[in-house]
């Protein structure tokens, strides 16, 4: 038994024990005292390794790291041009900068849109889209390909510091983590931290075994490279920093001996980042805005900005993503299939297993760095809202993985003591906890995440297929779309039209004065736009529909052609000196109950310097008002400064009116304002009176 664990051992776990076998510094830089893993020398190698010549185990190594790569890769390949179905915001937004970055031949060094993103990923995308054209496609694939690149980087890091059996599990592991799986396929920046930050550590403790400078180096190449890849990568110096303390607790006698090159980390680091850090200087309120939008505070404050859900508290948040490797995970469908842990229950148990081994070596900081690592990137979804939150806690993944992969390691070599035949028991049965996890995984994503009705919604599906019918139409076509902004990115990405008007329907219509033009609304949430049309372009019909899940309509694009037709129920003759004119009013004949409704036909004269509000008054005998009504045009989503001339803006208003509210006459006026300074802008015409119009005189 003794002979068979010396011939296993031959070829090492790890490189931390090859550096323990050589106990002189040699020219390469071993040395005795580098860092070991928590695996290395504690139980032999599996049979396989034992009868396998040395000197072709790095090339078996590198097949199978090779293999599961393009697995890795090939899964994430499958089905990519359906599922994930359409085109999320976020995914669109960052194509729309990339593409950006191309016409304007800039390289920003951060990107304040959209909360504000670090600008690594979306250089990438702009030099993918410059290659292969703007489609989702493209934009899925680079991802795809940097995610399945993550499975060496892993390896490599997870080898340096844990050795080569748990290095191979590990990489076995994250390419069927569902975890990984779900958010690969989606182009988000955070997806690319992984792998910069496997590059860096890997780097880095080669580095210490080493001595070489150039290691170092590029490990503060990488470090800097990681925090433009994602906020949540902020976390990285704090990691270097208690690596740093442990390596001198430790391990005093390497840290001394490494001090010196060991500061090119820093040094290059901060060299890379002087770009980035200069933004920040110029511009404060980027560096800290997001981060002070998110932290977890005291009290559960609910955002509507992000979604359903309980944002929890800075007491709730660091236990829940705790237990988000076994108990619940993520809610978020982009992220996950809501609610399910980041392990399946067999590898939940791999990677407890995992954290005991790394616990039980407490004298070799390789093991209990992986779990500070763990910890420190955990810290983001600890401190903040909706916890556990999975694009947060990103950088937690990989060794995550690490630590399942040793835990496999573990089992797998748990049975050598009980000869080759129990080696072979271990072996098959960390195998077949993989081969079932990975099952596991796969089944969760490609039928239960795929299938969600959800998912729909959650990758705004209907508006990127409602811009692909308005990508069709001729470009000289006025479009029009409710209740969305104009310029939402996934229409504009997938239309290629930067020139769309957006307005909410459910507070009226924006009527085209002539010529061709082509209304997109989402029935799902406004059903009045649809009838309006009806009404004011007669004949007109949907010429696209976009069917959810259910096969119910949830998008329409309807062409209309010709000036339209309105009917008020009283013309007004209402100039004003910008904006427009009022021409029209709809209303009842007298005031009844506790609101009055009411309809104004603008007609503009286009787009106004400063965004002007419009007042509906209602005046009792003595001038004094008794109801009012401010807003500007169509609930705040058409101001008049996006007007265009001729255009007619039909403007719903709901006006509150007393309960006590006396019997009498009335007179009802309305007007422009400017909000800034409260002055109102005058009107001319028969219906004028000084600074308002006079809509109608009703009674009570």
């Amino acid at each position: 038994m003794t002979d068979q664990r010396r011939r296993a051992s031959g070829p090492d776990d790890s490189v931390a024990a090859r550096a323990q076998q050589a106990p002189r510094l040699s020219r390469s830089g071993h040395r005795s005292a580098a860092v070991p893993s928590p695996a290395a020398g504690a139980s032999p190698a599996s049979p396989a390794t034992a009868s396998t010549p040395q000197h072709w185990l790095p090339a078996a190594e590198a097949a199978a790291v090779i293999l599961l790569t393009i697995v890795a890769l090939a899964v994430r390949l499958l089905w990519l041009d359906e599922i994930p179905p359409g085109l999320f915001y976020d995914e669109a937004y960052k194509g729309l900068d990339a593409l950006q970055m191309l016409r304007e031949r800039s390289l920003p060094m951060f990107f304040p849109g959209n909360f504000g993103r670090e600008p690594l990923f979306i250089w990438i995308l702009a030099g993918a889209q410059a290659l292969f054209g703007a489609e989702p496609i493209v934009l899925r694939t680079t991802i795809v390909v940097l995610a399945a690149l993550t499975v060496p980087a892993l390896y490599l890091a997870t080898r340096e510091l844990l050795g080569r059996l748990p290095a191979l599990f590990a990489a076995a592991v994250l390419p069927f983590t569902l975890w990984h799986l779900v958010v690969s396929r989606v182009a988000l920046r955070f997806v690319l931290l992984p792998l910069v930050e496997c590059l860096a550590i890997w780097l880095l403790a080669r580095g210490m075994r080493t001595g070489r400078r150039r290691d170092f180096a590029f490990a503060g190449l990488f470090v800097a490279a990681c925090l433009y890849t994602y906020t949540a990568a902020r976390m990285l110096p704090l990691l270097l920093a208690v690596g740093a303390l442990g390596a001198l607790i430790l391990r005093p006698k390497l840290a001394l001996a490494r001090w010196r090159p060991a500061l090119l980390t820093p040094a290059v680091a901060i060299l890379a980042l002087l770009p980035l850090g200069l933004y920040f200087v110029q511009n404060p309120l980027a560096f800290g805005g997001r981060v002070d939008q998110v932290v977890a505070g005291w009290e559960p404050v609910v955002d509507p900005r992000f979604g359903p859900g309980d944002p929890g508290t800075i007491r709730e948040n660091p236990v829940r993503t705790a237990l988000m490797f076994w108990v619940a995970g993520d809610q978020n469908l982009r992220t996950n299939v809501p609610g399910r842990p980041v392990f399946d229950p067999v590898l939940g148990i791999a990677f407890a297993i995992g954290i005991g081994a790394a616990l039980a070596g407490s004298r070799r900081p390789a093991g209990l760095f992986t779990l500070a690592w763990l910890g420190v990137m955990l810290l983001p979804s600890a401190l903040s809202t909706y916890a556990p939150h999975y694009a947060r806690a990103i950088g937690a993944l990989p060794p995550a993985a690490a630590l399942a992969g040793l835990g496999l390691a573990t089992v797998a070599q748990a049975g050598a003591r009980f000869g080759r035949a129990g080696a072979i028991a271990g072996l098959a049965v960390a195998l077949a906890a993989l081969l079932f996890s990975a099952r596991l995984a796969l089944a969760d994503y490609f039928d239960v995440w795929a299938n969600d009705l959800g998912t729909y919604r959650a990758f705004d599906t209907g508006i990127w297929e409602l811009g692909l019918a308005m990508r069709a139409l001729p470009s000289e076509t006025t479009l029009y779309v409710s209740p969305i902004p104009g310029d939402h990115p996934t229409l504009a990405y997938a239309s290629r039209r930067s020139d769309i008007r957006g307005y909410d329907g459910r507070a009226g219509i924006v009527l085209s004065p002539r010529g061709s033009a082509a209304y997109g609304v989402i029935v799902d949430v406004d059903r009045t736009t649809e009838p309006m049309l009806g009404d004011a372009y007669p004949g007109s019909s949907p010429r696209f529909i976009a069917l959810d899940p259910g096969a119910q309509p949830w998008a329409v694009l309807t062409p209309v052609d010709g000036a339209p037709q309105i009917a008020p129920r009283r013309r007004l003759d209402a100039r004003f000196a910008v904006a427009g004119q009022l021409i029209g009013v709809t209303l009842p004949d007298r005031l009844e109950g506790r609101t009055l409704d009411l309809t104004l036909y603008w007609q503009a004269n286009g787009p106004t310097a400063q965004p002007l509000t419009v007042f509906v008054q209602l005046l009792d005998g003595t001038n004094r008002v008794v109801a009012q009504h401010d807003a500007q045009p169509l609930a705040g989503s058409y101001p008049t400064v996006r007007w265009h001339r001729d255009e007619i803006v039909v403007e719903r208003i709901q006006l509150a009116l007393p309960r006590d509210l006396p019997a009498g006459e009335y007179r009802l006026i309305a007007g422009l304002y400017d909000l800034a300074t409260g002055e109102r802008t005058g009107a001319v015409g028969a219906d004028a009176i000084g600074d308002a119009v006079l809509l109608d005189r009703l009674r009570h």
